[in-house]
């Protein structure tokens, strides 16, 4: 069976409210599936909707709140991204999807961790000339590795 996933950051979802945006995206669009970025880069968005703030900032990180327990094996830690504010929103968003059936699919780059290369150069590619990447992690690291898996 055909199945479409449509891709979303997390709070294109949150401002306009999980239940109106998934109604619009299943019923206009057509969609089964919902594909969420769970880390994200830092990012500029101008958004088009009548959201507030229509120019959307964030320094990146985890959109969900980090289970310690998960990283003990690592010196490698998320860094959770500042717009969430403490709120649960891939939980809120798994919830609605599942009360619509549509299937959902968390997105992960391996490399673009939010801001733990920037704020943890030791995890961080390097280049030829040995300068730190502020963006990309080094994924022949262990401590990358076990982070990964956490």
């Amino acid at each position: 069976m055909l199945q479409a996933f449509m891709a979303a950051y997390p709070w294109d979802l949150w401002d306009e409210g999980v239940d109106e945006v998934l109604a619009r995206l299943q019923g206009e669009v057509g969609v089964t599936g919902l594909s969420v970025w769970a880390v994200v880069p830092s990012i500029t968005q101008l958004r088009v909707r009548d959201v507030d703030p229509r120019i959307f900032r964030a320094r990146g990180g985890v959109c969900f709140q980090p289970v310690e327990e998960h990283y003990a094996a690592t010196r490698c830690k998320p860094v959770v991204a500042d717009w969430l504010r403490g709120r649960d929103t891939l939980g809120r968003i798994a919830e609605k999807c599942s009360q619509r059936q549509l299937s959902l699919r968390l997105t992960i780059s391996a490399t673009a961790a939010g801001r733990v290369a920037h704020q943890r150069p030791q995890f961080a590619c390097k280049n030829a000339l040995a300068d730190a990447s502020r963006t990309s992690l080094c994924l022949a690291n262990p401590d990358v590795q076990a982070y990964l898996e956490g």
